[in-house]
């Protein structure tokens, strides 16, 4: 199923997911195998998305860690301040533009048993990202 989502959304519906504190990666969550497999496929679609997400921040980054557009403050290069503005738009613009995201749906019955198995183990946030996985 093909879904549309913000940059934004799928950096962070894939940084959440390969976190060390994600549903994926505790030992203690109880699989359900059509849902961790599916997660898991999808999770590779909004890989490769958030690589080149990030690969056009990047571009940003470098294009204003210049001496000219940027000053280093200790230990730390900051963007100077005549150039916050139009760093923080281009910044702002990448993470608003959407993106089609092709995923495979999991079957709210799935989706059921996965949650009655691991109940308290799940985040409300890792419960949307499965909600909006689930097969309509």
């Amino acid at each position: 199923m093909k879904k549309t989502y913000t940059n934004f959304y799928i950096a962070q519906t894939y940084r959440t997911l390969v976190s060390q504190s994600s549903f994926l990666n505790n030992p203690e969550v109880k699989s359900v195998w059509n849902v961790y497999l599916t997660v898991r496929r999808n999770l590779e679609e909004f890989k490769q998305i958030a690589l080149v997400i990030e690969d056009s921040e990047n571009k940003i980054k470098q294009k204003y860690a210049t001496d000219e557009k940027s000053e280093v403050d200790g230990n730390v290069r900051k963007v100077k301040k005549e150039y916050e503005s139009e760093y923080l738009n281009e910044m702002t613009e990448i993470s608003l533009q959407t993106t089609e995201v092709e995923l495979r749906p999991i079957k709210e019955s799935d989706l059921e048993k996965f949650f009655s198995l691991n109940e308290g183990l799940i985040t409300s946030v890792e419960t949307n990202i499965l909600f909006e996985m689930m097969e309509v």
